[in-house]
């Protein structure tokens, strides 16, 4: 999985590329962890370049989005594709993180 990050205003963008799996979670989990550990706790993940996710890549978001509650802020979800919105929708996890259509709308969200 690519990883690539930038800052807008106060949030982190995390914009993911590939399979968001039991073989790259806790990978991702641990970086974004180490964010939140040096006081980066609003973020949002783009999900527009993921082409699957599975039970240990849905752990990896809900766990981060405990973390950066716990420290005040809020993870965001940006631009899933149908498939992910689907499985987002099915496990109720929408119901859980905020979901936005676009990167710019899930930043303006996180950054509240």
């Amino acid at each position: 999985m690519k990883i690539d990050e930038s800052i807008t205003g106060t949030v982190l963008v995390v914009r993911l590329t590939g399979e968001l799996d039991m073989k790259e979670a806790g990978g991702l989990q641990g970086r974004l962890a180490e964010r939140i550990a040096n006081g980066q706790s609003r973020i949002v993940v783009n999900l527009a370049g993921v082409a699957y996710i599975d039970s240990a890549g849905l752990g990896a978001l809900v766990a981060t989005h405990k973390a950066c509650a716990g420290r005040g802020g809020k993870l965001v979800l940006a631009e899933p594709g149908n498939d992910v919105k689907h499985i987002l929708s099915l496990t109720r996890i929408d119901r859980h993180l905020p979901v936005h259509a676009t990167e710019s709308a899930a930043a303006a969200a996180a950054g509240q």
